[in-house]
């Protein structure tokens, strides 16, 4: 994996590795919230909205 790694805090961001959300978000309960480092329970539209927004935004940038 020569494609990937950190050399210095600084500098464009090339190439990163994501995941979409899936069901894995309804674990986050009002009883799981600590666990997750949430601090309400998930909105699933508005996260997915949000990421979607965040890998339009790499992608518009040039981010593999």
């Amino acid at each position: 994996m020569s494609g990937y790694g950190v050399s210095n805090a600084y500098g464009d961001l090339k190439r990163v590795l994501v995941h979409r959300p899936g069901p894995e978000l309804a674990m986050v309960t009002d009883k799981t919230l600590a666990e997750f480092n949430f601090s309400r329970p998930v909105d699933r539209e508005r996260f997915l909205s949000d990421y979607d927004t965040m890998l339009g935004m790499f992608q518009a940038h040039g981010v593999d």
